[in-house]
């Protein structure tokens, strides 16, 4: 197995790197987070799996799992080198495709990921964990807000 993804799939329909329209309007995974999108995800904190960047390039990054499970390839949009770089620790939820790094949350489109993190029985316990996102619709990436 390739330790980084080099291009996007042949046939691919929403991986182009070329946007119609500056900025980007799509909402397609791999392209702008919408802000259902954040707000959701931001009320599923049970979802995010923990990792480190393990291969990045201009569109694609892979990242391995704290828990070993897999190592999924990410593609973005834009260069990933603006928001990650080698051996960063980051976050995956792969429900919502999602990518947070201290820079911000992106979406990503998620190749042989481990699927969406199961809803806890208990999901109050969580509350707590919860988090607002501001989404940017210049750069379509989304901020997380501390509400302590």
């Amino acid at each position: 197995m390739s330790s980084m993804i080099t291009a996007p799939d042949e046939g691919a329909s929403d991986r182009s790197n070329a946007c119609s329209g500056s900025p980007c309007q799509s909402y397609a995974a791999g392209h702008n987070v919408h802000w259902i999108q954040a707000g959701i995800a931001g009320r599923a904190p049970w979802g995010w799996r923990d990792g480190i960047i393990t291969a990045v390039g201009n569109w694609s990054a892979t990242v391995a799992y704290l828990d070993d499970s897999v190592r999924p390839g990410l593609w973005h949009h834009a260069p990933l080198t603006s928001f990650v770089v080698l051996g960063a620790p980051v976050r995956v939820h792969e429900e919502f495709r999602l990518l947070a790094s201290d820079a911000a949350w992106i979406c990503v489109d998620i190749d042989g990921g481990a699927g969406p993190v199961p809803e806890p029985q208990f999901r109050l316990l969580w509350q707590g964990e919860s988090v607002l996102a501001i989404v940017n619709m210049r750069t379509g990436s989304a901020h997380p807000i501390d509400q302590r």
